[in-house]
């Protein structure tokens, strides 16, 4: 081989150069390739020293999908953690902040677990406990003495034992009184009394709360 330099004379020479000539061995045919070609083949998937910036792929070895070491982390090692992961706990994202919140918050915490609005007013929120608050409106009433009616519910409660407040949405010169007069757990009767035969009709909003079905 003198035509380049062999293993034992490249492990004594103190310096390689770019232009330096390596023996290369492929069969019965001896070539010669330099170190600047050497270098510049490795040199997009070889780290020399700290600092270096890799141009390419680094090649190397997955670890068992149960090391805890310091071993290099390949994406074939992220993926088979992964596998299985997103529809476990992400195809259902309600679902998955539900837990998730289960886990962080007190069992004594009660917390919104669902909501709804829509665009003509009507709204319900249902906690953790059961508890629902909903509401709704407006509900229109007619003049005179005696007006009534029946509100029917966004959410069955489960029992009548429920709050209900009605609150005028229009106020008149003779402003009647309102109440609720009869309660089901899916809806509330209510009643408008007149101090004036000349009270004029109007509307009024309403919420109820109390335990859910």
């Amino acid at each position: 081989m003198a035509d380049g330099i062999s293993i034992t004379d490249l492990e004594q020479k103190a310096e390689v150069t770019d232009n330096d000539n390596f023996a290369v061995d492929s069969g019965a045919i001896t070539n010669k390739v330099t170190a600047k070609q050497i270098k510049e083949y490795m040199a997009p998937t070889y780290v020399k020293k700290a600092g270096d910036t890799m141009t390419g792929p680094l090649h190397v070895p997955t670890p068992s999908s149960d090391t805890r070491d310091t071993s290099v982390p390949t994406t074939g090692w992220v993926q088979n953690k992964m596998d299985g992961k997103a529809a476990t706990d992400l195809s259902n994202g309600t679902k998955a902040t539900q837990e998730s919140i289960n886990n962080i918050m007190p069992n004594t915490m009660d917390y919104v677990v669902e909501s709804y609005r829509n665009t003509n007013g009507s709204w319900w929120r249902k906690w953790k406990s059961g508890w629902i608050e909903q509401g709704g409106g407006p509900v229109s009433y007619g003049s005179g003495w005696s007006q009534g009616g029946t509100v029917n519910l966004l959410k069955e409660m489960a029992n009548q034992k429920y709050m209900v407040t009605l609150t005028f949405a229009t106020l008149t010169t003779f402003a009647p009184s309102l109440a609720c007069t009869r309660r089901n757990v899916t809806s509330f009767s209510w009643q408008k009394d007149a101090d004036d035969e000349s009270s004029s009709g109007g509307n009024f909003v309403w919420m109820v709360i109390g335990q859910g079905a």
